[in-house]
């Protein structure tokens, strides 16, 4: 009251309606700056450094609800620093949440801000120093370190390497040999195959992230040499070469039969046995098409971790009626445009080579697969990259072999279409791990139409029913 004792009720909450305003008038100029598109992040994880050097950032798909966010902020020890988070409608920001604290001694300061995230809104996050906001610092993807020769042979070549120190943004590693690109992995070592005897190679790798974007700079190149390979040195250097009929014995260190160029190659109703790599069709003529037609060819390896059915790396080939036995990867394709239908491999290696088996192993996508049959591998189907398409495909076991059993891996996202697939998932062969579907990222635009699935009660694992159509 006044001292009139007249009401004043009324100027009271008009000033503080001002002051109310005017603080959140302060707010918004000072702490929620506007920035560009460009910084336009949605994450739940993230790493940033204040000022000159590197930023790690760890880049999820956050899922509507309460997300928290845990932040390794790189500053000046005794520096007070704040994290905030705001949305934003690509106008202006509003701010959702902000948390505080002081860097240690030893220049880093942790902090967690919580935020209920709703479908669809954009959030930005930024740290205070006490000058000015600082927004998140270009992504940095470092190469990977030390690259060297694990283990060379007459056939095949291990490169191995070190992964970066600061691997958050590394998603895979990409291996050329000679310059061009051979594939891709998620592991820190790569075997390559089908190499020829008394030659040299350079090979070189590099990181990627979830964008597929390559590290800035490749590692330094590896030179390996190959040693002297028993071999008949039966060759033909012309296009449309025609093989039909015969037995090839490679005697366990020979390679079968190897398509070096040209194009318009035949093979078929052969018989290749106890060979490190069955068949290897190389970059064709045709701007590395090499359009070969494989048929009725019968593969047998030597039961090793190196031996290979076939090697695929021409593009536009088409398979049909192919067995392959003794072998840990029945096929490796590193092309696209390529037709495989009726095709069998079966694993029946030792047990310790045993994790590592594949029955198709597809790294450059875009390949049409048809009845075909994975038997015991550990793995039945597998995509490094990018998706292909399967129909009327089969996965099976007859033992209870190792600790897991998976239809369908896929290292990045899941990308394939997969039509009528039959998953052999039962109780006599059930193990730890008995799973459809394995994917390194979410978000795959792939799907599974009407499949099959012999004992659902035995699967360890749901990932695929999101992608069931």
């Amino acid at each position: 009251y006044n001292e009139d004792n007249t009401n004043c009720r009324g100027d009271v909450m008009k000033k503080l309606i001002c002051f109310v305003c005017m603080i959140t008038l302060i707010f918004t100029t000072f702490v929620c700056t506007p920035v560009s598109a460009q910084n336009n992040i949605e994450i739940v994880s993230v790493t940033y450094t204040l000022g000159e050097g590197a930023a790690a950032i760890d880049i999820d798909e956050p899922q509507p609800g309460f997300v928290t966010t845990n932040a390794s902020i790189t500053g000046t020890s005794g520096q007070k620093l704040r994290l905030l988070v705001a949305t934003y409608n690509g106008k202006k920001l509003t701010a959702a949440n902000m948390v505080s604290g002081t860097v240690n001694n030893e220049g880093t300061l942790l902090l967690s801000a919580g935020v209920n995230m709703n479908k669809g809104e954009t959030y930005k996050y930024f740290v205070w120093n006490g000058d000015k906001y600082m927004a998140p610092v270009k992504t940095i993807l470092y190469a990977p370190s030390d690259i060297r020769v694990l283990k060379a042979t007459t056939h095949s070549m291990i490169i191995g390497w070190d992964k970066p120190e600061n691997s958050v943004a590394v998603k895979g590693y990409n291996v050329y040999r000679d310059g061009t690109l051979l594939g891709s992995t998620t592991e820190e070592y790569y075997v390559d195959y089908g190499l020829d005897a008394e030659t040299q190679y350079t090979y070189s790798v590099c990181s990627f992230d979830k964008n597929n974007k390559e590290s800035l700079k490749i590692s330094t190149p590896l030179k390996g040499k190959v040693g002297e390979l028993p071999t008949c040195n039966l060759r033909s250097s012309s296009d449309y070469y025609y093989l039909d009929g015969g037995v090839i014995d490679g005697s366990g260190v020979a390679k079968g039969v190897s398509i070096d160029g040209g194009r318009e190659t035949v093979v078929r109703n052969t018989s290749i046995k106890n060979v490190v790599l069955g068949l290897h069709v190389k970059r064709g003529a045709n701007s590395g098409s090499s359009d070969c037609d494989i048929s009725g060819v019968n593969i047998v390896g030597i039961n090793t971790p190196e031996s290979v059915g076939v090697l695929v790396e021409g593009y536009d080939n088409t398979f049909t009626n192919m067995r392959i036995g003794g072998v840990c990867t029945g096929f490796i394709i590193r092309s696209q445009a390529n037709s495989l239908r009726n095709i069998h491999p079966l694993f029946y290696g030792a047990k310790s080579d045993y994790p590592k088996s594949c029955g198709f192993l597809d790294e450059a996508g875009c390949n049409w697969y048809d009845f075909c049959y994975s038997d015991e591998f550990t793995v039945a189907f597998r995509t490094t990259k990018y998706g292909s398409r399967y129909n009327n495909c089969f996965a099976f076991w007859y033992s209870k072999r190792s600790e897991k059993h998976t239809i369908f891996k896929a290292d990045g996202k899941f990308d394939s279409d997969v039509m009528n697939m039959h998953a052999g998932h039962r109780k006599y062969n059930a193990v730890a791990k008995n799973i459809i579907l394995e994917v390194g990222e979410d978000g795959g635009k792939g799907k599974f139409f009407n499949l099959h699935i012999d004992d659902e009660s035995v699967l360890t694992d749901t990932a695929h029913v999101k992608y069931m159509r």
